[in-house]
């Protein structure tokens, strides 16, 4: 075999550095409002730079707890009180009202906020239609499965 030689067009590369990393953690919690509610899920980063970005990594366990047909749960993502991203609905549940599932999703979101100052993220979430919904595991009201926010400062 041949070996390749050569260099990278603008291989000097900079930035992209974690700076600090933030985690949370949240067990069951519960709700039937229709308007979106804090969960408790939050994380605040206070970045060192206002070049600096924050990546935002969120995993929901979540379903519903009501045995309701077509209840499902919505999620939405704040930076201190301004939404920055819904997140996508978890539904799992049959027209019969039988829970087939525990759902989860997630996401992520790399955001530019320009500040030194202190930043909170936090994760509300609310039902769409009716019933309950949680996150956590909802089963006998324990929190086995934890929803998680994860906050990195990306040095420039």
């Amino acid at each position: 075999a041949q070996g390749v030689t050569g260099t990278l067009p603008n291989a000097n590369f900079s930035g992209g550095k974690v700076g600090q990393v933030i985690n949370a953690q949240q067990g069951f919690f519960e709700t039937n409002s229709t308007s979106f509610v804090d969960t408790g899920l939050t994380a605040s980063i206070t970045p060192s730079a206002t070049s600096s970005k924050i990546l935002v990594l969120v995993n929901l366990s979540g379903g519903n707890s009501s045995d309701q047909a077509n209840t499902s749960l919505e999620a939405r993502l704040l930076r201190d009180s301004s939404e920055i991203l819904m997140i996508e609905t978890i539904a799992g549940f049959s027209a019969d009202s039988t829970p087939i599932g525990f759902g989860g999703t997630g996401c992520s979101y790399l955001d530019s906020p320009s500040s030194t100052s202190s930043l909170n993220f936090k994760v509300q979430i609310s039902t769409a239609t009716s019933g309950n919904v949680v996150i956590g595991n909802w089963h006998n009201g324990s929190d086995r499965a934890k929803s998680t926010i994860t906050l990195m400062e990306i040095l420039a």
